[in-house]
């Protein structure tokens, strides 16, 4: 048997599967601390740093609930040879529709109306509002969740357009080869890639002016990809049409942050992998993770390649 500790709440069906395997769990939300003889920890968001993985001994395995490992110190990780482990397709479906309500939301303006009809406004001009059939759609990044959203988007009308360099792309899309030739007149932009060094930051101004007058941009990916305040200074200058945003680059988001002063900014809280299916799925594969990291027969499809 082993210590497995569990950094923030899942599922409850994920918990069961770790102690029905007769291995000892303690919960972080529970005030449970790091110690020396945990054997594995299955993770969320919170930060996992270098000194908490050095007083953890004994630790054999990490499980991220999710895929992006930006919370953890990877280098640490692999210095030590302790395997990072994801949940790669368990939440797909969940980002995925959550990125399609994002981009009619943000182009109905559901956001404005609602907040007019709750102080007893009547705006059926509706100014502004844009069919979402026939636009163009960029997306960046061609992992589970943006193949999900191309077939979603083109079943709906939508012109979709991929870039994601070295991805097999699969499906009867249009290419971009580089990203300024996907940005250029894109009437939406959606991204579906990791925060890494190489993208961190990756859209900014220059990159936004590329995009159609009245364009919409919309990220479930990773917070900091964007640069948020020019993101806002576009919005309000009128080239942007408005945001969709699940994920921050600092969260949660800041009250000073500038993209709450956008009118037409639909933002929720980084839940887009929160739907109830989602959460039970990743819990259960995060914990048989777990299992099979404390076994040494992890499924080298699992194991985090970033």
């Amino acid at each position: 048997m082993a210590r497995v500790h569990i950094s923030e709440v899942i599922h409850a069906d994920g918990i069961a599967l770790i102690t029905g395997a007769g291995h000892d769990v303690t919960c972080g939300w529970q005030g449970g601390a790091l110690d020396e003889d945990v054997g594995a920890i299955l993770i969320r968001t919170d930060p996992l740093s270098a000194a908490q993985m050095d007083h953890a001994s004994g630790l054999q395995v990490i499980s991220k609930h999710g895929v992006g490992c930006d919370n953890i110190d990877i280098a640490t990780a692999r210095a030590r040879g302790i395997p990072v482990t994801i949940t790669p397709g368990a939440n797909a479906g969940a980002v995925a529709e959550h990125t399609i309500g994002l981009i009619f939301a943000t182009a109905r303006r559901f956001g404005p109306l609602d907040r007019a009809v709750r102080v007893g406004e009547w705006p059926r001009g509706g100014a502004g509002i844009s069919d979402v059939a026939g636009r163009r759609l960029l997306i960046v990044g061609f992992g589970a969740v943006g193949q999900r959203v191309a077939k979603m988007a083109a079943a709906l009308g939508l012109h979709v357009v991929i870039h994601a360099p070295g991805r097999n792309i699969i499906g009867d899309y249009k290419m971009a080869r580089t990203l300024e030739e996907g940005l250029r007149g894109a009437d939406i932009l959606s991204l579906h890639l990791p925060l890494t060094a190489q993208t961190s930051g990756m859209i900014g101004v220059a990159e936004l002016r590329l995009l159609s007058p009245g364009a919409i941009v919309i990220n479930t990916a990773r917070g900091g990809i964007v640069d948020e305040p020019a993101a806002a200074m576009l919005c309000a200058e009128g080239h942007l049409g408005g945001i969709g945003f699940d994920v921050f680059d600092g969260e949660p988001i800041h009250p000073d942050s500038p993209l709450l002063t956008i009118e037409n900014a639909v933002l929720t809280p980084h839940a887009a992998a929160m739907s109830d299916d989602a959460k039970r799925a990743m819990a259960i594969m995060a914990a048989q993770n777990v299992l099979d990291g404390l076994a040494g027969r992890i499924d080298p499809a699992m194991l985090f390649a970033g």
